[in-house]
């Protein structure tokens, strides 16, 4: 395959046409054709691709040399034209194509060669350039695309340390200085306007800005900026401030002048919808860095607001579950504490009834009241729980906190349990240590362990439930396991939330659902509740360890 370059000629003259051929061969180039008109010659270039045309400016038919000069360009082939003489308007064509070189008629060899290998060259140069230009901007947008994405994972980190609604507004707008802003600030909702939520310059310069808003607050209708896209919805981009934009906006000429002293360059303002509502506007600004922004600035702009939207409604939303939680605290506490007294008064009522029947000797009546006290007594039980419960949300609980060996207090609820057990069909088989020493409560101690006993034999389908103690380090603990209805994966969170309860095989079983909420919210007590399944049924686990045992 030859490697000469290979020259179309575009000549309608055939005595010179073939005295070029006949040069240009000496000379060392592969002429591919000769044509002498201009639809020709751009058939021949599409066809051959050629390194270089030489194209007489003057060629016969409605096409000229400069006019099929000008369509060649655009497929990317050099072309240098050759002409006697032209006029000055003919020439000023000519040089609009950009050509490779000129060559006078008659030429000489010397001269003709320089041209053809001078434009062959600058046309390789110019072509090697533009892919070295290709390629820079091709790695410059991968690296400018995973600096975006390490910005984007930087920032949802951020937005996720908290959920403390002023500190997720005040990092909005702190993310983006200085990288990608001068200025940056978010705007909210509030009432019927706007306020200033969250401000930050890359210099520190915030000052200036809240004093100017506070004395020009934007109008509610302006076509520009927060009160614009808060009220639409539709991200602005401002790529250049005109003077017209800064009037447009300030209210006076004082306000104007303030507005010139911030030399604001650019700036974007994204909505932050949050259930298709505009609850907030980022607004980024370039000022002294003199950077610009363009519509790939707002796209990112536009993901970043997302992101924040989201972090925003999440801080809102556990703001209202945390002033929901207390208020439901405070009627549990206060309902606790008004159940307590007329309990207490129907209980002594009971028992004076009790004492007067046993001395009418009233073997019909003593029964029923004996029941009736017991639902009493169950009913306080649920009050003194609903108020532990409350006290712990609130962190009142106290806890009087003991050296004591564990083994003989755990044992002796367990003999509590032992006829019970048995009853329900379910035996106590327990594997302790000979001796255990620690810091607990006692009492509270001995309340969580009858709730996850008492919880074990009322779902343990008439198997045994296993008690077993083990300690090691500063840790003891406690399993309980029984082999009945068991916990379905998703429900084992919602067993340790206060009045949760797992969907139960037997729906008639009994409970408030408060007792594991109050194992898992004592102080320093941490309960694992674990489902899994054995080749027949599926059994249940429930683990008590504390860290204060020594």
């Amino acid at each position: 395959m030859s490697t000469l370059p290979k020259i179309l000629v575009v000549e309608d003259e055939n005595i010179v046409a073939m005295d070029l051929r006949t040069t240009l061969t000496r000379l060392g180039y592969e002429v591919v054709d000769t044509v002498g008109t201009g639809p020709q010659a751009i058939e021949q270039v599409e066809r051959r691709e050629p390194d270089l045309v030489l194209m007489d400016i003057q060629l016969r038919g409605a096409m000229d040399g400069i006019e099929a000069a000008d369509r060649i360009r655009h497929l990317d082939v050099p072309v240098v034209y050759l002409t006697a003489f032209s006029d000055d308007a003919t020439l000023r064509r000519a040089r609009e194509t950009e050509p490779f070189g000129y060559v006078l008629k008659p030429f000489d060899d010397r001269e003709l060669q320089i041209v053809i290998e001078l434009g062959i060259h600058r046309h390789r140069a110019q072509k090697e350039h533009d892919q070295l230009l290709r390629e820079q901007a091709a790695r410059a947008a991968v690296e400018k695309e995973h600096r975006w994405s390490r910005f984007l994972a930087d920032a949802s980190e951020q937005l996720s340390k908290s959920l403390d609604v002023q500190v997720t507004l005040d990092t909005i707008a702190r993310l983006a200085i200085p990288d990608l802003a001068d200025w940056a600030a978010l705007h909210v909702h509030e009432h019927q306007g706007f306020k200033l939520a969250s401000l930050y310059h890359a210099h520190g310069n915030e000052e200036a800005v809240r004093e100017m808003l506070h004395r020009y607050p934007l109008s509610p209708d302006l076509p520009h900026a927060y009160p614009h896209v808060m009220r639409t919805g539709q991200a602005e981009l401002i790529p250049e401030f005109s003077e017209e934009v800064l009037a447009s906006i300030a209210s006076d000429a004082e306000n104007l002048r303030l507005l010139r002293m911030l030399m604001l360059k650019s700036q974007i303002c994204v909505p932050l919808t949050i259930r298709g509502e505009s609850r907030a506007a980022l607004t980024l600004a370039f000022a002294e860095t003199n950077r610009r922004y363009g519509p790939e600035d707002l796209t990112h702009a536009m993901e970043l607001a997302s992101r924040c939207a989201m972090a925003m409604e999440n801080a809102h939303l556990f703001h209202q579950a945390q002033q929901a939680v207390g208020l439901r605290d405070e009627f549990l506490s206060i309902a606790s504490h008004e159940l307590r007294t007329p309990l207490s008064t129907i209980q002594l009522i009971l028992q004076t009834l009790e004492g007067t029947a046993r001395k009418l000797n009233s073997n019909e009546l003593i029964p029923k009241i004996q029941r009736v006290l017991r639902s009493v007594a169950r009913l306080a039980e649920l009050v003194t729980k609903l108020l532990d419960v409350t006290r712990i949300g609130a962190g009142q609980l106290q806890l009087e906190i003991e050296e004591l060996d564990f083994v003989p207090v755990v044992r002796e609820i367990v003999e509590r349990f032992a006829e019970p057990a048995l009853a329900a069909g379910s035996p106590l088989r327990i594997d302790f240590p000979a001796l255990l020493v620690g810091r607990a409560d006692r009492s509270r101690l001995d309340q969580v362990v009858t709730n996850l006993l008492s919880n074990a034999i009322k779902f343990g389908a008439g198997k045994p439930v296993e008690v077993t103690f083990q300690g090691g380090g500063s840790r003891v603990q406690l399993t309980v396991r029984d082999h009945g209805i068991g916990i379905t994966p998703e429900h084992l969170q919602r067993i340790c939330a206060p009045m949760g309860r797992a969907a139960l095989l037997h729906t008639s079983a009994g409970g408030s659902g408060v007792r594991v909420a109050i194992e898992s919210r004592c102080r320093g007590t941490e309960v694992s509740a674990v489902s899994s399944r054995s080749a027949n049924r599926p059994n249940s686990i429930t683990r008590l360890k504390t860290p204060h045992f020594a």
